[in-house]
């Protein structure tokens, strides 16, 4: 589980663009917005927090600043899980779900998945039998 700040509201990923970004790079919105090839809106809604973080937009971030699309989603992840957790809606769902045990399942499902070995087990295995194939196929 992705841990919550205690004491205050996590990062949201347009404060980070910003304040770690934008200001010391002096880059402004308008001019990354060109950068990163998207619409001077979707950056400036990101940057004041009413705009989530996309995959897309953190894929174009990464290439141009030299990050991870996954530090930015990370933050929208951390971001969206503190946001639910406050909300009086998922509290009010959450007391309706009552917890079941999937342990019993898990553990049969499990077993059931488990991959059977039907092929051969080494690649020097899988030249004899694709040779041996090629003989039966062409009747030697």
């Amino acid at each position: 589980m992705i841990g919550l700040p205690k004491n205050r509201a996590p990062t949201h990923p347009g404060e980070m663009l910003l304040k770690e970004f934008l200001k010391p790079l002096n880059i402004s919105q308008s001019e990354l917005a060109r950068m990163i090839g998207v619409s001077f809106q979707r950056v400036h809604q990101l940057i004041h927090c009413k705009r989530a973080m996309t995959a897309d937009t953190a894929y174009r971030l990464a290439k141009l600043l030299g990050t991870t699309p996954g530090v930015w989603m990370g933050l929208q992840v951390t971001w969206d899980l503190y946001e639910l957790q406050r909300s009086v809606e998922l509290a009010e769902a959450l007391r309706s779900i009552t917890p079941h045990s999937l342990k019993a399942v898990t553990i049969a499902h499990a077993y059931s998945l488990s991959p059977k070995r039907t092929g051969p087990k080494s690649r020097k295995d899988a030249g004899s039998s694709a040779k041996a194939r090629g003989r039966r196929a062409s009747g030697e």
